[in-house]
């Protein structure tokens, strides 16, 4: 007999011809978790306006360094939402224009992470374009 789990759920959602959309619905909710991530592990405490720490405006809060002297730079991150819903989207559409990258270990964890998603969306996008093109009867 037929094994009914969520796989034979999976499958009737992807072999009905209304795939496309539900794929792209569950891509585009991914990208919306991952940016919210993304942009909360991106953007330090200092950063917001409504910091009241007296230890954001000492310079170690703005100025970071490696450890060897000429190695400080400023540390400015684009904490927009809408910015970082960009970069999920370039990583996932596997372009990687490179214009904003993750700067932080959790920035770099969920880009990672965004990346295989948007393998794994692209690929079976693919699928149920191609099996909406194969011939049945």
């Amino acid at each position: 007999g037929v094994k009914m789990d969520s796989s034979i759920a999976v499958k009737v959602v992807l072999n009905s011809t209304h795939s496309a959309p539900n794929i792209l619905m569950v891509w585009g909710g991914l990208l919306i978790i991952a940016a919210y991530w993304w942009r909360a592990g991106e953007a330090t405490a200092c950063q917001f306006l409504s910091a009241i720490d007296p230890r954001c405006q000492e310079d170690a809060a703005v100025f970071w360094n490696f450890g060897v002297v000429g190695t400080e730079f400023e540390k400015k991150n684009d904490i927009y939402f809408w910015n970082a819903l960009w970069v999920c989207w370039v990583t996932t559409s596997t372009a990687g224009y490179g214009e904003i990258t993750p700067t932080t270990h959790v920035g770099r964890f969920v880009s990672c992470c965004i990346a295989f998603v948007g393998l794994w969306c692209a690929s079976l996008l693919t699928a149920a374009f191609a099996n909406s093109l194969t011939w049945s009867q």
